[in-house]
């Protein structure tokens, strides 16, 4: 007993020493926002915001755990239902880095902002930046702007920007700096004073750092990070199929399409989608420009062959349709046109519905020009109408015979009915039909003394 107390006392110091500290340092990573704002939802999924979940909860604190649990969620939204019934809602607001979640008015909600992600708004701030002086309020230091993310292939230009970077006064000089990635990279002046060129990237992660700088000396700094994919990260970016999620939302995303090697547009659902999902055709299209299933299987493709004739060495197939349509096909082996039974669907180029179109688009074509084998056209051959007709001829038979053998025992039966019922003495008299007769022994053996 005395043991597993002890044991009890263990488990116990345990969830409060390790468990409890270790729930309540994620939640001081969250801040109480602006209340009676919900989240526009429309607009902010537009702009790249995704839902993660709406985990069962019975308290405010319960779903910013939630939030806590999920390592892309940032936003926690509840909404104060009645009969004090609380609802969580749990979002990523990043889209590549740049914050997309918008709010609106509306009294019952609650919204829990991670502040690493939300710096900004909780100071009153507009975008996230790094203040290296801060003298007096009168003259506040600029923030530097550097936009989202960058997906590119490799070898591919990036030209980066500060244009969004902003100051109370005027900004004075912009700074790039490459802070890591590849020793390759060369940075290239741009055309503007904020714009840099980066090229010769390889793959792998790359961060820039811009640095704007006003006339009183203040600094703001920026990072800005350029994927350079892989072949296998271009697998998960841009040849997986688009997925438009369990959820039943409309949003217009763009898509990269393996097969057409073109970004095209879709509806995604708003939750859960995957890597292969852009807000702009111009974004797809710097991530998955030219992106093939595999430049050599590109390069078969591209092998020209002559279609015309190629459906004619296929072995006819019949199908796994149960209708029956004649129709042709060709035979290279013998350089001639038969008759075979098509089932209605599925089936290949070989097949025709007249022998003279058969003839004419197969003419030339010999047995040199075929890859499969003699007996697969040979089996066709054995399988076609004939087969079906003498099938059709036994099972005609078959009835005949039936019938003839219903008709005979129906005719017996007729006779030995009549001779039974009809049956007349020599002298004239009546003769009892043997019912009659069973009759007659019954009573006269059952009549009482």
């Amino acid at each position: 007993m005395t043991r597993l107390w002890f044991c009890w006392t263990v488990a116990v110091l345990y969830v409060c020493l390790y468990v409890a500290p270790s729930e309540g340092e994620c939640r001081e990573k969250f801040s109480l926002g602006k209340e009676d704002f919900v989240l526009d939802v429309d607009d902010s999924v537009k702009d790249g915001a995704t839902f993660l979940s709406s985990p069962r909860v019975s308290r405010s604190e319960d779903c910013v755990q939630a939030c806590c649990d999920d390592p892309n969620c940032n936003l926690a939204l509840v909404e104060h239902g009645g009969d004090s019934k609380t609802i969580c809602f749990i979002f990523n607001c990043l889209y590549k880095q740049k914050k997309v979640c918008r709010f609106v008015r509306k009294t019952g909600f609650s919204n829990y902002l991670l502040k690493s992600v939300f710096k900004d708004y909780l100071e009153q701030k507009t975008s996230d930046y790094v203040t290296q002086q801060v003298p007096d309020v009168d003259d506040k230091p600029p923030v530097a702007v550097t936009g989202q993310d960058r997906v590119v292939q490799p070898n591919e230009d990036v030209t980066l920007n500060g244009i969004e970077s902003r100051d109370d006064k005027k900004i004075m000089k912009y700074e790039w700096e490459k802070v890591s990635g590849d020793e390759s990279a060369v940075m290239t002046k741009g055309q503007f004073e904020d714009s840099v060129t980066v090229s010769h990237l390889s793959p792998g992660m790359y961060k820039f750092r811009l640095t704007v700088t006003d006339d009183a000396g203040q600094t703001g700094t920026s990072e800005v990070s350029v994927l350079v994919l892989t072949p296998e990260q271009s697998l998960h970016h841009c040849l997986v199929p688009k997925k438009e999620g369990p959820c039943r939302g409309s949003f217009p995303r763009w898509h990269y399409n393996a097969a057409t090697e073109k970004c095209e547009q879709f509806k995604f659902g708003g939750c859960k989608p995957n890597r292969n999902n852009y807000l702009a055709l111009n974004e797809c299209q710097n991530a998955c420009d030219k992106v093939s299933v595999d430049h050599k299987f590109r390069r078969l493709l591209d092998i020209p062959v002559d279609k015309s004739k190629a459906h004619c060495v296929e072995p006819p197939v019949t199908g796994p349709c149960r209708a029956s349509h004649t129709k042709w096909y060709y035979n290279p082996y013998e350089k001639s046109c038969n008759r075979f039974n098509w089932g209605g669907c599925d089936g290949n180029e070989n097949r025709f519905d007249e022998e003279e179109k058969c003839k004419m688009a197969c003419n030339g074509v010999t047995e040199a020009d075929v890859f499969a084998r003699r007996a697969q056209f040979e089996k066709q051959e054995g399988t076609n109408d004939t087969a079906v007709i003498a099938i059709a001829i036994i099972l005609g038979l078959a009835i005949i015979v039936l019938l003839v053998v219903i008709a005979c025992c129906l005719l017996k039966g007729k006779k030995k009915s009549r001779t039974k019922h009809q049956r007349v003495a020599v002298n004239g008299g009546h003769v009892h039909a043997y019912e009659d007769s069973e009759k007659l022994v019954y009573n006269s053996t059952t009549k009482p003394i």
